[in-house]
């Protein structure tokens, strides 16, 4: 009995002895620190969700036109920054982005006896978009108004500028892999309205014009 009384004893005073810190933690007041949230916890669980920024390099290929045969293919490179803003809702995201960028979209050819160019330096669109999550990772589309300034330039004889007004439609695949950076990667076709130029006295008549261009670059979340 002696030695089982013993051990118990003994048993006692080494939890009391433990005990000790916690005891003091609480009388003093202080908190235990609480236990670490899980990994998949700490991650954004809504990445498309608020404002955005991004930047985008890409390449252009298009065609300026009329209806009796005449054409000037055109391509190029573009380079543009964005702005948007996404709302996040049950297995859909929704929201609306502007862009402007530069771009050396040029072609020319012969007719008549002279040298035709078409280009284009600046390049802007406000769209929506919808698109559909998976995990983060979205697959979207994309439409609405656009806007260039197109050039027609005959050589020798003479050149005309004007804003030309139009609407664009695409899509692609955006990825917040990177917590509040992303990889978009997508293709747009821009039809540009007819418009007619008046070079050195002549009308041109109507001329069709579109684009269409593939591009790829960072977005940055920013809230």
């Amino acid at each position: 009995m002696t030695s089982l009384f013993a051990r118990l004893s003994t048993a006692a005073a080494f939890a009391f002895i433990a005990a000790i810190p916690a005891l003091a933690a609480d009388k003093a007041g202080i908190a235990p620190a609480p236990a670490a949230a899980p990994a998949e916890m700490v991650r954004d669980v809504a990445p498309f969700q608020g404002l955005y920024v991004g930047a985008l390099l890409g390449h252009s290929a298009g065609l300026t036109n009329d209806a009796e045969g005449f054409k000037i293919p055109r391509e190029g490179y573009t380079a543009t920054g964005l702005l948007g803003y996404n709302h996040r809702l049950p297995g859909l995201v929704v929201g609306l982005e502007g862009d402007l960028g530069v771009t050396d979209i040029s072609g020319s050819t012969n007719a008549g006896g002279f040298t035709v160019s078409g280009s284009n330096k600046v390049n802007g669109s406000l769209r929506a978009r919808i698109g559909l999550p998976i995990g983060h990772t979205m697959i979207y589309g994309t439409g609405g108004f656009a806007m260039t300034n197109a050039k027609l330039a005959v050589e020798t004889v003479g050149s005309q500028e004007k804003n030309t007004k139009g609407y664009v439609l695409g899509g692609g695949v955006e990825s917040m892999l990177l917590g509040n950076m992303g990889l978009r990667i997508e293709a747009l076709r821009y039809q540009w309205l007819d418009q007619g130029y008046t070079i050195g006295g002549q009308d041109t008549g109507k001329l069709g014009s579109h684009d269409t261009v593939v591009r790829a670059g960072l977005v940055f979340k920013l809230n």
